[in-house]
């Protein structure tokens, strides 16, 4: 890995949903391989939706997450994949959705 390869104790990873998503990548095995390095965390649902849309596994995530006692940020990248997003709604869903809500459409 090249976190490893590197030698350095200040290079980590990222760590995409959407990216993941694409890799047919389950996003608790990604964490729990990486938790150690990870320094950022970015989620997204499907086609760029907010959290808890689509199917990435969001309990499995976070409670990985949790377990790594991953202790950086989570910054949510939505809504942008079309000029007819509205981005009020898109703030307002990502946060109800990473706190356990239920979805809303």
């Amino acid at each position: 890995m090249l976190t490893r390869d590197s030698g350095e104790d200040n290079v980590g990873v990222m760590f995409d949903t959407s990216h993941a998503l694409c890799c047919d990548e389950v996003s608790s095995d990604y964490v729990h391989r990486r938790g150690q390095r990870l320094i950022h965390v970015q989620v997204a649902g499907t086609d760029r939706m907010p959290p808890g849309h689509g199917v990435v596994d969001w309990l499995g995530g976070m409670q990985a997450l949790k377990y790594s006692n991953y202790q950086g940020h989570v910054t949510v990248e939505i809504g942008f994949h079309t000029c007819a997003a509205d981005p009020d709604w898109h703030a307002r869903e990502a946060p109800m959705s990473l706190n356990g809500g239920s979805k809303r459409s």
